[in-house]
């Protein structure tokens, strides 16, 4: 199975998995993912001596990108 071929079935899984979520970009066959936070309660984030209580996370984007030698060489 070529590096191409198995792409294919990774974008696939993808689509399955995000459904709407993942989209095809338009622009050096880049592809984004949306992920939405949903907290069912809060959370403490500690760093060095200060101390916040997270309530709310903003959703992010996660975005793809295929190198032609991934995944037999190189990472996405």
């Amino acid at each position: 199975m070529t590096n191409l071929e198995k792409q294919v079935d990774e974008i696939f899984a993808l689509q399955s998995i995000f459904e709407t979520k993942f989209r095809l970009l338009h622009e050096n066959n880049r592809y984004e993912v949306l992920i939405d936070f949903d907290l069912t309660q809060p959370f403490v984030l500690r760093c060095h001596d200060k101390t916040a209580i997270i309530h709310h996370l903003p959703p992010f984007s996660l975005m793809i990108h295929y190198h032609d030698a991934y995944p037999s060489d190189h990472p996405p």
